[in-house]
């Protein structure tokens, strides 16, 4: 399962949804600050300083860039989209 971990406004977690939507790969939102705290998220993802933070299986993919790279990445991409 893909999860995203978002804030309100974000001009790079909105794109990472529409990529997903684009290619059909279902999702789970979570909006930092409902959702979860920004201390989960901290200590959760203590490498991470922008968001949109992306997970797959609990497996840290990381922000936007990387799920383009992701997902362009043939043998990467047919596992999201099985996953």
């Amino acid at each position: 399962m893909i999860e995203i971990y978002s804030k309100p406004n974000c001009a790079w977690c909105d794109r990472a949804k529409v990529l997903l939507d684009s290619r059909g790969i279902s999702y789970r939102e979570f909006k930092i600050g409902e959702d979860v705290t920004i201390s989960w998220v901290r200590d959760n993802f203590p490498t991470m300083r922008t968001v949109p933070i992306i997970t797959k299986d609990r497996q840290l993919v990381g922000g936007y860039d990387n799920l383009v790279e992701a997902v362009s990445n043939d043998g990467f991409g047919k596992t999201l989209l099985n996953g």
